[in-house]
């Protein structure tokens, strides 16, 4: 199980967006549909092994939307539908603990520092690698640390020092994934492909050495 953690600064936390004005009024939301659906989506099916969060901080108490591909029901790859999920989730009065809004989606409030304490510090902590997406990084296709559990990634704006602060505390590995700065929703889309050829080679050097 892998998890992709999306770093969201302009999105509104306000439920009367429109899904008529994603780009502008609703603050890039079109952006969280699109890393939602490059997170969870293959041809004609869904990552089961993989769960999205979006941490929204344009809110005092902040947002934190749990998508979990092993549970989705009746889910479309179109950023429009994707996005009225998201305004359905934002609709539900939320606490500490995620509430369910819909099959496989679910709401908190909280931030970053309350996620990264939900995933990194139970009792198979010491298992988990989380890893930042960074230009200066390692490059994913030479580093033999880019099979994590976690991969952090923010939106149009950069992740900010308090965010790096937090991220700091668990060690992240870095890792670029070329010299051109790509859209979130893209790089996901490399990051699956490159983990999708590391594990399947992976695999077959354990059957050729088990022969």
């Amino acid at each position: 199980m892998i998890s992709f953690i999306i770093l969201s600064h302009t999105a509104t936390c306000d439920p009367g967006f429109s899904l008529n004005d994603l780009c502008g009024g609703a603050g890039r939301m079109d952006l969280l549909a699109r890393t939602i659906q490059a997170s969870l989506c293959i041809s004609h099916g869904i990552r089961k092994d993989v769960t999205c969060y979006l941490v929204m901080s344009n809110d005092p108490r902040g947002r934190i939307i749990r998508c979990t591909g092993q549970e989705l029901r009746r889910f479309n790859p179109d950023e429009r539908s994707t996005a009225a999920l998201i305004k359905k989730a934002l609709a539900v009065p939320a606490g500490s603990l995620f509430r369910e809004t819909s099959p496989g989606i679910a709401i908190r409030v909280g931030g970053l520092a309350e996620l990264l304490h939900d995933l990194m510090e139970g009792k198979d902590k010491e298992k988990r690698k989380i890893a930042i997406l960074d230009e200066n990084g390692d490059d994913i296709r030479e580093s033999e640390d880019m099979l994590c559990d976690l991969y952090v990634l923010s939106d149009h704006q950069n992740i900010t020092e308090k965010e790096i602060a937090t991220l700091n505390a668990y060690q992240p590995v870095r890792l670029s994934l070329g010299p051109t700065v790509l859209h979130a929703d893209h790089a996901i889309v490399l990051l699956h492909n490159e983990r999708d050829r590391r594990i399947r080679y992976n695999s077959q050097v354990t059957m050729h050495k088990a022969q």
